[in-house]
C-alpha cells in the first residue's frame, strides 16, 4: 500500500528568510504597518510608538501639539512640601527647585534649571543654563534667612574684590563670580561650572592617596591662591578638600571655592570657624587668629592628599586637640595663657620653679567635667609622628629597570614633603610659614632636598605687588604688639588695646597718622608710669609723596624702626628692672633703593606680629642678618638721620 507523502509546508508570502544583512533592509515598497519618516527611512511599529510617538499622534491628529515644557517637573529639593514664602520655600527655608524651572528676573538674566549639584547648610547649588548666552553655569541659591543672606553678601563683596582687583586675568585659581541677583527673596550667586572636588578624587582612588608629584601640583596652586588672599588681607576660614574643585577631569588645574566664611584680617568676628579636621590650634584654643589658619588647613590637606586619609580626624574639639598634641606636642606657653578655651582642655599648675604650666586633661576628666561620653576615636595610622606616618605609606610601583633610582627619588621627595608639612603644621602661628615663604621650599620649587629647610627674611624674594591702594606696607604693625604687664607670679602678656585692664592702669597717648588718604591708623604709645617698664615703639611713616595711588617707585625715603624689648622680672622687690636682652635699635634709610630689602619688611603683616610674644618679636627682628643689611643697603649703617 502506497503511503502518500504530505507536501512541504510553504512559508507565508509576507515573511522572508534572513540570510545576510541585506535581508534586514526594508523593501522598496512600503510594507504593511510601516511608514516613512521625514528622512525617507521606514520606521518599525516599535519606533512609531516610542521615540516617534509625537509624530505618530500628529499623523493621527494634525492639531496635536506638544512642547517639552509640558513635561511633569521633577522636584530637586528635599523636603519638597511648601511651608514658607508664599509656598516657594520648604520647612528649612530652601527654595523648592524644579527641573526646567527658571531663576532670574525680567531683565534678561534668566537661568534654566537643569539639575542639582549639591545641598548644604547655606542652601543649594544647581546646574543651570544662561538662556541669553547658552553658557552652563552653577547657581548657588541661598536660604531665605537674614544670617545666610548677610554672609552671602559678604561673599559677593570678597569675590568681586578678588576677581576685579586681585586676579582680573583669572590666573590664581580663585573661583569666578559671574552674576548675582535676588529671586523670590533668595540671593542667587552665579559661578563658573567646575568638575569634582579633591575629596571625590581621593574617594575615586579608593582612599589610597596620590603621588608626591600630583600633591606638589595641587599644593603649588593652593599656595598661589593663598598668596593672593594674604596680600588682600583676607582669610578663607574654611579650606578643605571639598572646597577645592578641579576645572576638568582631564587636567590637574584646580580652583578654590566657597568664600562664604571668608573675612578680613581686621574683622575676625566669628570664633567657630573651619571644619574640625582642618581647624588650627589657635581657633581651638580661642585666641585671635590670622591668615595663618589657612596655612594650617593647607598642611592638613597636603598630608591627606598624599595618605588618602585625614591626618587629624577628630570626633570632637577635645579629641581634635588631643590628636594634635599627641603628634606635634603641646602649644606654646603664650597661646595657652591667652586662650579663652584653654581651661576646657588643659589643667594649669605651678611647677617647682614657680612657673605656670599646663597639662592636657585626660579623657575621663574631660567627660566627667562636661557630662559627656567622650570616645578615644579611631586611629588610622600605626605610627605617632608625621615623619613615620609619611615614610610608612605604601610605595608606588616602578619598572624593574629603574626601580633603585626611582625609589631613591621617591624617598627624597618624601623627605622634602615631610619638611614642607612641618613648616605648615607649626603649632605657633608666628613661626608658621606664610604662603610666600612656603612657595620657596624645595618641595614646591623642584630643587633637590638635602637638609631641613629654614625660613629667614633673607629668603623672601621681592614681590611685584604692593598694597591694594598702591602704597607699600611698612612696619607700622609694631604699634599693636603685646606689652609686658607685671603680676604676682611673674610677668604676663596683655594686648595693647585700650579696653584691657592692663592699659586702663597705664596712661596712653594716641596720635592719628595719615598713611594714605583713605585709611587712618591710630598709633598707641604706652607712657612709662612709675617703675613699670613697657615696650616703646616709634616708627616714621612714609613721606607724603609716597602716599598716592601711583605704582611703587624706588625714591629715597627714610624709615625708622626702634624697638626696645624690656621685661620686668618676677621679683617685685627689685629696685630696677633688668632687661632680658640689649636694646635693639635698627635704623633703616633709603629702603626703597633696593626692592629686595623692601620685600623683607613687607613679609610680615599686622596679625603675624600681633599674636606673638616679645621673645618671638626679638627673633623676628634678629632674623634679619647684618650681612644681608650691608649687602642690600649700605646706607643702613649710618647714624641717626
Amino acid at each position: 500500500m502506497a503511503v502518500e507523502v504530505p507536501p512541504p509546508k510553504r512559508r507565508a508570502s509576507g515573511l522572508r528568510r534572513v540570510r545576510d544583512a541585506r535581508d534586514l533592509r526594508p523593501r522598496v515598497e512600503q510594507p504593511a504597518g510601516r511608514r516613512m519618516d521625514a528622512n525617507g527611512v521606514y520606521l518599525s511599529p516599535i519606533r512609531q510608538l516610542t521615540t516617534n510617538i509625537v509624530e505618530t499622534y500628529r499623523i493621527c491628529n494634525p492639531q496635536f501639539r506638544y512642547e517639552s515644557t509640558h513635561n511633569p517637573r521633577r522636584v530637586l529639593t528635599k523636603p519638597s512640601k511648601p511651608m514658607h514664602n508664599d509656598g516657594y520655600d520648604n520647612e528649612d527655608y530652601d527654595y523648592i527647585l524644579y527641573v526646567n524651572d527658571w531663576l532670574g528676573g525680567d531683565d534678561g538674566r534668566k537661568y534654566l534649571i537643569l539639575d542639582i549639584l549639591g545641598q548644604g547648610t547655606f542652601g543649594q547649588v544647581v546646574k543651570c543654563q544662561n538662556m541669553q548666552t547658552h553658557e552652563v553655569v552653577a547657581v548657588k541659591v541661598v536660604k531665605n534667612k537674614p544670617a545666610y543672606f548677610n554672609q552671602s553678601m559678604m561673599e559677593v563683596t570678597i569675590l568681586e574684590l578678588l576677581n576685579n582687583q586681585c586676579d582680573p586675568k583669572d590666573e590664581h585659581h580663585i573661583l569666578r563670580l559671574h552674576d548675582s541677583f535676588i529671586h523670590k527673596n533668595h540671593l542667587c550667586l552665579v559661578f563658573e561650572l567646575l568638575s569634582s572636588n579633591l575629596y571625590e578624587l581621593i574617594k575615586q582612588n579608593q582612599f589610597q592617596g596620590l603621588s608626591t608629584q600630583l600633591v606638589k601640583v595641587f599644593t603649588a596652586q593652593l599656595l598661589d591662591a593663598l598668596t593672593v588672599l594674604k596680600e588682600a588681607r583676607l582669610i578663607h576660614c574654611d579650606l578643605k578638600p571639598e572646597n577645592i574643585l578641579l576645572k576638568s577631569l582631564q587636567s590637574p588645574q584646580i580652583k578654590v571655592i566657597d568664600f562664604g566664611s571668608a573675612c578680613h584680617e581686621r574683622q575676625t568676628v566669628y570664633t567657630y570657624i573651619q571644619s574640625r579636621f582642618y581647624r588650627s590650634p589657635e581657633v581651638l584654643l580661642g585666641i585671635p587668629y590670622t591668615a595663618a589658619i589657612d596655612m594650617w588647613s593647607l598642611g592638613c590637606i597636603a598630608v591627606e592628599l598624599f595618605l588618602g586619609l585625614p591626618l587629624f580626624p577628630g570626633t570632637s574639639e577635645y579629641n581634635q586637640i588631643t590628636r594634635i598634641v599627641d603628634m606635634l606636642g603641646q602649644p606654646p606657653q603664650y597661646m595657652l595663657d591667652m586662650g579663652k578655651q584653654t581651661s576646657q582642655f588643659f589643667d594649669s599648675f605651678v611647677d617647682g620653679y614657680g612657673q605656670k604650666k599646663y597639662k592636657l586633661k585626660s579623657i575621663e576628666q574631660y567627660s566627667r567635667e562636661h557630662n559627656t561620653q567622650e570616645q578615644p576615636g579611631k586611629q588610622y595610622f600605626k605610627a605617632n609622628t608625621l615623619h613615620d606616618i609619611i615614610n610608612q605609606a605604601p610605595m608606588p610601583t616602578f619598572k624593574s629597570s629603574r626601580q633603585a633610582h626611582e625609589v631613591d627619588k621617591e624617598m627624597n621627595n618624601r623627605a622634602s614633603f615631610i619638611d614642607f608639612c612641618k613648616g605648615l603644621l607649626n603649632m605657633n602661628p608666628i613661626e608658621r610659614w606664610s604662603p610666600q615663604q612656603a612657595r620657596l621650599h624645595p618641595f614646591i620649587t623642584g630643587e633637590k632636598w638635602t637638609k631641613p629647610w629654614t625660613v629667614g627674611f633673607s629668603r623672601i624674594k621681592p614681590h611685584r605687588r604692593t598694597d591694594l591702594r598702591g602704597s607699600p606696607v611698612v612696619i607700622c604693625t609694631l604699634f599693636h604688639l603685646r606689652a609686658v604687664v607685671p603680676t604676682r607670679s611673674g610677668h604676663t602678656a596683655a594686648w595693647c588695646r585700650p579696653n584691657r585692664r592692663a592699659h586702663e592702669r597705664t596712661r596712653m597717648r594716641r596720635r592719628t597718622i595719615n598713611i594714605w588718604p583713605s585709611i587712618r591708623h591710630t598709633q598707641r604709645r604706652p607712657k612709662p608710669h612709675r617703675k613699670q617698664r613697657r615696650m616703646c615703639t616709634g616708627i616714621h611713616i612714609l613721606p607724603r609723596r609716597l602716599r598716592s595711588r601711583a605704582p611703587l617707585q624706588p625714591p629715597r625715603i627714610r624709615t625708622v624702626v626702634r624697638a626696645r624689648l624690656v621685661a620686668r622680672p618676677s621679683d617685685r622687690s627689685s629696685q630696677r628692672p633688668r632687661p632680658n636682652h640689649p636694646h635693639i635699635v635698627i635704623w633703616l634709610r633709603r629702603v626703597l633703593r633696593d626692592r629686595s630689602l623692601l620685600s623683607i619688611l613687607m613679609s610680615r603683616s599686622t596679625e603675624d606680629l600681633v599674636a606673638g610674644s616679645l621673645h618671638n618679636l626679638r627673633l623676628l627682628l634678629l632674623r634679619l642678618p647684618t650681612h644681608t643689611i650691608l649687602a642690600h643697603a649700605p646706607a643702613l649703617t649710618q647714624s641717626t638721620p
